[in-house]
């Protein structure tokens, strides 16, 4: 029941080949929830890298569900209501 979210720069490879290797196929195997961007400070943003490198491999339904979807059904999913 737990979701996994990985960073951009883990998919392009940034952290390494094994890291990249790893992270790719979690995402394959349909393990990986979200993409974050890990941006602190002044880190670079590697999002759209990730985006399109995930586009090119796994297609655009896989890009929508990690990118967009799951993150927008978690937002929805709470009411802010107050009672």
């Amino acid at each position: 029941g737990a979701l996994i979210q990985v960073n951009a720069s883990s998919i392009i490879g940034i952290d390494g080949r094994k890291t990249k290797k790893f992270i790719n196929k979690s995402i394959k195997n349909g393990f990986v929830d979200f993409v974050s961007s890990d941006i602190h400070d002044s880190r670079v943003n590697y999002l759209k890298l990730a985006y399109n490198y995930v586009f090119k491999k796994h297609g655009i339904d896989v890009c929508d569900r990690i990118f967009k979807n799951n993150a927008k059904d978690i937002i929805e999913s709470f009411d802010l209501r107050e009672d």
